[in-house]
């Protein structure tokens, strides 16, 4: 056993208000979900120690979790591509207003994405998944970045502000805060000039949905992290 994960998502809407420095912002049936994963997994709690040879250099790591509503259906799609193990999809769409037809599941979806360079870590312009259905159809989802992603460290992977991440004692009270420009579509800018660039970052996508009975919009959250050489997104 190397890892043990599970992970639930909510889709929905919220109402209400924000107040900003004095300033309230009406909420009217916004897109909203609610992310839950939890379990033994790398890179959470302290550093392990390391205990056998690197992993070769350009070795290709590609995870993209997508979860989504449009006006018609909602559904997810997560994708693990890792050098040397065997992939791992977990995919399905609901019928939004009719839940009771049952899930519809997913068996292939392939990823296409353009990316805005090949700096590290890579952000994408534009995504595609071409969703091959166990009943024999086929949908396309095209997504496109709604405003700048979410840097992960704010919510402990890889952070909190002393850098150490989930899972580690800091008393029984602590309470901290970030100012970061996030703008750019790879830079998050600390308050002090510090350019930081964190590989996991989550982005608010525009969805649309294309084939047999799936023509719909909508909106989401991708997480999409590519590293290394990944041929069949045809980059080395």
């Amino acid at each position: 056993m190397v890892e043990d994960s599970r992970r639930f998502d909510q889709i929905g809407e919220c109402n209400g208000w924000l107040d900003i420095e004095g300033r309230r912002l009406a909420i009217d049936r916004w897109w909203a979900a609610r992310d839950h994963s939890w379990g033994v997994r790398q890179a959470m709690g302290i550093v392990e120690p390391v205990t056998g040879p690197a992993a070769a250099g350009g070795a290709g790591r590609l995870f993209a979790f997508l979860f989504f509503s449009t006006d018609r259906f909602a559904g997810h799609v997560q994708l693990a591509q890792f050098s040397g193990q065997p992939d791992h999809l977990t995919a399905l769409l609901t019928p939004r207003h009719q839940p009771e037809q049952g899930d519809i599941e997913v068996a292939d979806a392939p990823l296409a994405v353009e990316f805005y360079d090949d700096e590290r870590p890579r952000r994408f312009r534009h995504a595609r998944f071409d969703l091959g259905l166990a009943d024999g159809r086929s949908a396309v989802v095209e997504l496109a970045p709604l405003g700048p992603s979410i840097a992960m460290p704010g919510l402990g992977y890889g952070g909190y502000d002393d850098g150490r991440g989930l899972g580690v004692w800091r008393g029984d009270e602590v309470l901290e805060h970030e100012v970061w420009d996030v703008s750019h579509h790879r830079d998050v800018v600390s308050a002090d000039g510090r350019v930081d660039r964190p590989v996991h970052r989550i982005q608010p996508v525009r969805v649309i949905m294309r084939g047999a009975d799936f023509d719909s919009d909508g909106t989401g959250s991708m997480t999409l992290i590519a590293e290394g050489s990944l041929p069949r997104l045809g980059v080395a």
